[in-house]
């Protein structure tokens, strides 16, 4: 019986040290998650490198290539949530956490419906890919956390194809690290 008891003890403390994530985290409802993606009406485009924030928290973040966010360790409770990219109005959420949950807020930047709709007579739009990379480029700057400095390569006129044979035929020119 002792050796049973002894047994059990032991597989508790060994589970104990090898998930201490579990431990510490799981337990704790006092957290919680948002998470969503970023939606550009006007382009139907999801939005990389728009920055999310929980207001008053300090915890903030870039969306990914396909516009998806994630805010981790946020408090429980009612949390405006700002989403912002330039070019943009900022766009504010309330979000309800629960503790140890998700909480899911997509964000539309864009939108008629909130931003009042403009009818016009027709006329052709074109759209303008080195004016998108110029977009994202002075996003990426503006928000890095060292100074940086990005250029879209359509600043230069090079077109992505001629950008792929450039990078290509003078990468063996560059030192190594």
């Amino acid at each position: 019986m002792k050796r049973n008891n002894l047994l059990l003890r032991l597989a508790a403390m060994i589970a104990f040290v090898a998930y201490p994530s579990a431990n510490m985290h799981g337990a704790d409802s006092s957290y919680g998650t948002i998470e969503g993606r970023v939606f550009n009406a006007r382009s139907g485009e999801y939005m990389e490198k728009a920055r999310v924030t929980a207001e008053g928290t300090g915890i903030e973040v870039l969306t990914d290539s396909t516009g998806f966010y994630r805010l981790t360790a946020v408090p429980v409770g009612s949390l405006r949530v700002k989403a912002f990219f330039t070019g943009f109005d900022p766009l504010t959420e309330t979000v309800g956490v629960i503790g140890g949950g998700v909480a899911q807020r997509d964000f539309k930047f864009g939108d008629p419906r909130r931003d009042g709709v403009v009818k016009l007579e027709e006329f052709v739009v074109g759209v303008s890919r080195e004016m998108d990379g110029a977009a994202i480029a002075i996003n990426e700057q503006r928000f890095a956390p060292n100074i940086t400095h990005v250029v879209s390569a359509g600043e230069f006129g090079i077109r992505p194809r001629q950008l792929n044979l450039w990078v290509n035929s003078g990468s063996g020119n560059c030192p190594s690290v």
